[in-house]
């Protein structure tokens, strides 16, 4: 163990280890010394929450590989990525010509990828491409302004400023080093990216070190105007709910699985859908609130999860600080600082502290640098002999956010002028705010204000003709409003396009608005895909942007174009018309359908839910759908009743609607979903539904949610074959609520890991809490009705001697 160990330390410090075929020089060792100093403390200074700053994380322990996708190829228009395993493939791949863009929109982890890239290579992972790379050179674009010279940046703002090495010493290593690489973060924040004579832009064309790899991050809409020819293009498209599974077990619960299913569970009721959950920074920020805030509500539009955002930052603050004054909701000046920023030509959202200190007063400065939004760094004075701070926002959508509440706060005033005249105003005020690069601006000031929304609605689709993005922005207002629902009703009557040329944004949109329509029961009459399909992955298509399309239950007609070049014999093969949601396969040579396609019907059953609002036909469909599964020995990997269940009867479960649903041999997991009926079940039908799901062979969990239970299970009702199988019961109260765990032997319910048994207090409190939540609902009101008259099947004595409370 000892010599594994000091032979650990050898191979991890890199200065021991030859750079090239001879041994490094004394400068060479100090100068990767020094670089590994400074690249240490930026892995390990991951903030999650900004506003926590106790809290901060190596990059390491909380990285996860996003949506990784390189162009493969460019041909009549249309471009053609392929996805990447991991971000260990960005140097490995034998096309790499030794430049590479990696292109994310603002929040999809281009920062957080990068500083991955620094760990790798200064911990030499042994996996990754880099522990072969003799010198990284890492540099933030943003500080460099007005430094033409590479070597200076890198004595300025990567080395001590006590460091013995000069620039000229620094060039020397680097142009004497064979297989270095140097990655450039945040093109979009240079401030002299319009200078084609710096050292940065001559490398970019590669005019300059033209033997070193380069990587450079930006925005999609922030490419250089010139780089190199073979420059390999690579993007991020953010994450997919396996990523986000990933990241809330690696990141946030740390192994806590009860509090993964929580978050998980929270995630899956949002409305939000995949819009918010795909980027990636909105999503880390929703996780980590999510385990720190048990109370945390859904949210109906990303304008409601940005206020909760910024709320907590400054309420965690003022816990901290009792009696001190709150700017969190005066920011007038702030606002038009932002609105400015954005609007103007190069949109530099940096401002030099002492001028912004000034402008916003003090103490509205100090706490908004104390609560994590703003945040300073040191760049070089325009003579570059001394340093300076200026100050930005933790991310660019907190600068969009207050641009927004000055557009809102503008608009949103009364005007007595014509329409025609008030028109004119509200596009003299957005003509500089693009709305495909700038939508979170535009979908934030419509949430924050109804006048406001009705005149950038008006705006997008008198203006601009953009209907789609329109819609999504009215989303942000009301989900309910009888004029989205009438609005999205006679577009989904007509063809609804999506084309691959379309800007992600105009696809985002038109996803969100055909997710809204399948969600309330608006027909969509035919969607059409021209060059936008990628492939199918399960349940989803995915598209050439990288965007996903989730299941829409309405769609009547899908209408697939694509490029003959690229369709083989074997990808029409692979391409498979089915009914998703029961399983039938169309034969596209008779025209029927099919219900004996096994790889079909593995497809379909990986998570089923039978719903109360579903028609009995779609609930007869599914019901056949398990029975085929089930007949077949075809894993169904999760089915869930949601709101349908009635009772338990005979070693069946009938449904709401009558239906009679016998247990699948090969179910894995059943969820049963009472939410928002304050349903109690008695200890007869808990055991009865013990006994549904015994019959099932493959059996491994079965999840009680949003209901209430008996304190305990008479141990001896409890099936013997789920106690040798160790099946997990659990159960859910309600939102938010703890995650009980039923220890089968005992009969009785535990929490906090098993650790813990319910006593007759925890019990009291959450039948107390229960009743609350649910007060007034239809299966309140009854039981309210049934205690008043003697009944031998109550819960337990405990239950009424709590309701009388």
């Amino acid at each position: 163990l000892k010599y594994r160990r000091s032979r650990r330390k050898i191979v991890e410090d890199e200065e021991m280890l030859p750079m090239t075929e001879t041994h490094r020089t004394p400068e060479e060792v100090q100068f990767i010394k020094e670089l590994k100093a400074k690249y240490k403390i930026l892995y390990h200074s991951v903030q999650p929450l900004p506003y926590i700053r106790d809290s901060m994380y190596c990059v390491d322990n909380v990285y996860v590989d996003s949506g990784i996708e390189w162009l493969v190829e460019q041909a009549h228009g249309k471009k053609i990525w392929k996805l990447l395993e991991s971000h260990h493939e960005l140097l490995k791949k034998p096309e790499n010509c030794g430049r590479q863009i990696i292109e994310g929109d603002p929040g999809y982890g281009k920062s957080t990828l990068t500083l991955q890239l620094a760990y790798d290579w200064c911990q030499r992972v042994p996996k990754s491409p880099l522990s072969n790379v003799p010198i990284l050179i890492y540099l933030r674009l943003r500080q460099l302004r007005g430094v033409k010279s590479i070597y200076q940046a890198i004595r300025r703002f990567i080395l001590p400023r006590d460091s013995d090495l000069s620039e000229d010493m620094v060039e020397s290593i680097i142009k004497n080093c064979s297989g270095a690489l140097v990655i450039l973060d945040g093109f979009d924040e240079y401030p002299d990216k319009d200078d084609l004579e710096t050292d940065i832009s001559l490398i970019l064309r590669r005019e300059m070190l033209q033997e070193i790899d380069v990587i450079l991050t930006t925005r999609p809409f922030y490419l250089p105007k010139e780089f190199a020819p073979h420059t390999d293009r690579i993007r991020l498209t953010g994450f997919n709910d396996d990523i986000r599974d990933q990241y809330i077990r690696k990141a946030v619960v740390h192994g806590d699985e009860q509090a993964a299913r929580e978050i998980i569970l929270k995630l899956q009721r949002n409305p939000l859908l995949g819009d918010l959950c795909q980027v990636p920074l909105l999503f880390v920020l929703f996780a980590h609130m999510s385990h720190l805030n048990k109370d945390l509500t859904a949210f109906k539009s990303v304008t409601s999860f940005f206020r909760n955002v910024i709320a907590c930052f400054h309420s965690h603050m003022m816990n901290k600080k009792i009696g001190k004054v709150c700017f969190g909701s005066k920011h007038d000046e702030l606002n038009k600082v932002a609105f400015e920023a954005l609007s103007g030509r190069n949109q530099l959202i940096v401002w030099d502290s002492t001028s912004l200190r000034k402008r916003l007063g003090n103490d509205f400065y100090e706490q908004y640098l104390k609560t994590g939004i703003f945040f300073e760094e040191e760049v070089l004075t325009d003579d570059q002999f001394l340093y300076k701070k200026e100050v930005r926002f933790y991310h660019k959508l907190f600068c969009e956010w207050y641009a927004a509440h000055y557009i809102a706060d503008y608009l949103s005033q009364e005007s007595s002028t014509s329409a025609t005249t008030e028109s004119q105003t509200v596009a003299e005020l957005l003509h500089c705010l693009d709305p495909f690069e700038l939508h979170y601006v535009y979908r934030f000031a419509c949430g924050l204000n109804k006048t406001a929304s009705g005149k950038i609605v008006n705006y997008l689709q008198d203006n601009l003709k953009h209907e789609r993005f329109a819609m999504m922005c009215m989303l942000e207002q009301d989900y309910k409003n009888e004029k989205i629902v009438d609005a999205i009703t006679k577009l989904a009557s007509k063809v609804v396009h999506i084309n691959g040329h379309d800007s992600q944004v105009l696809q985002r949109s038109t996803l969100q608005v055909l997710e809204f329509a399948s969600a309330n029961q608006i027909t969509i009459a035919c969607l059409n895909l021209t060059m936008a399909f990628k492939e199918c992955d399960g349940y989803t298509i995915l598209l050439q942007s990288g965007l996903s399309l989730c299941p829409l239950k309405t769609v009547e007609k899908i209408h697939i174009e694509m490029m003959s070049l690229n369709v083989t014999y074997f990808y029409i093969l692979v391409i498979i018309v089915y009914w998703r949601d029961y399983g039938y396969s169309l034969n596209l040579h008779s025209g029927d359908w099919e219900v004996d396609n096994i790889n079909i019907i593995s497809h379909c059953v990986r998570r089923l839910q039978i719903w109360t609002e579903d028609s009995n036909l779609q609930q007869n469909c599914t019901l056949q759908l398990l029975k085929n599964a089930s007949n077949n020995d075809i894993p169904i990997f999760h089915l869930v009743l949601l709101l349908s269940f009635s009772k338990a009867d005979a070693g069946n479960i009938i449904l709401c609607s009558g239906l009679q649903l016998s247990c699948p041999v090969s179910l894995k997991k059943l969820s049963i979903d009472t939410y928002e009926e304050g349903r109690e079940l008695t200890e007869t039908e808990v055991v009865g539904i013990l006994m549904f799901a015994q019959q099932s062979q493959r059996l491994e969990e079965l999840m009680f949610f949003f209901c209430l239970l008996p304190q305990c299970i008479a141990a001896e009702d409890i099936p013997s074959i789920l106690k040798s199988r160790k099946v997990k019961v659990t159960w859910l109260p309600y939102d938010s609520g703890k995650i009980y765990e039923l220890n089968l032997e005992s009969g009785r319910w535990m929490y906090d890991d098993r650790t813990l048994d319910m006593t007759d207090a925890v019990y009291s409190k959450e039948v107390s809490e229960f009743r609350e939540v649910w007060q007034g609902t239809d299966c309140q009101k009854a039981r309210e009705r049934k205690l008043k008259v003697p009944d031998d099947d109550t819960l337990t004595p405990l239950l009424t001697a709590t309701s009388a409370v």
